[in-house]
């Protein structure tokens, strides 16, 4: 996604290539303050799109969310982390357990 007027998507910007050609979903907010949200279907494999988060951990791109619609579940990787968004509490335990070791040693693990 992106912040202001223009509403393209200049693949320049986020100095890395993506596997297709990004579509331009909606825009919210009014004229002054415009978020675009863009989008384009990827399939995912383990190292496949390194690339991509590599680029997002280095702060190049705009903001990045993969969505699994099938899991209804989301990775949003940014510079210095990332939040993973799950449908069912059970789901967030069973990851919580999986990748404990990787969250913040805070109580509410952020």
């Amino acid at each position: 996604m992106r912040f202001g007027e223009d509403g393209a998507w200049n693949e320049s910007e986020a100095d890395v290539a993506l596997p297709k050609i990004m579509t331009h979903f909606m825009q919210a907010g009014d004229e002054d303050d415009e978020i675009h949200f863009f989008g384009t279907p990827l399939t995912w494999g383990e190292a496949k799109h390194d690339s991509l988060l590599r680029a997002v951990a280095d702060d190049r791109t705009g903001r990045v969310m993969i969505f699994n619609p099938a899991r209804r579940a989301a990775f949003a990787p940014y510079d210095g982390g990332a939040d993973l968004f799950f449908p069912t509490e059970f789901d967030v335990s069973v990851a919580r357990n999986k990748f404990g070791a990787w969250l913040s040693p805070h109580p509410d693990g952020l």
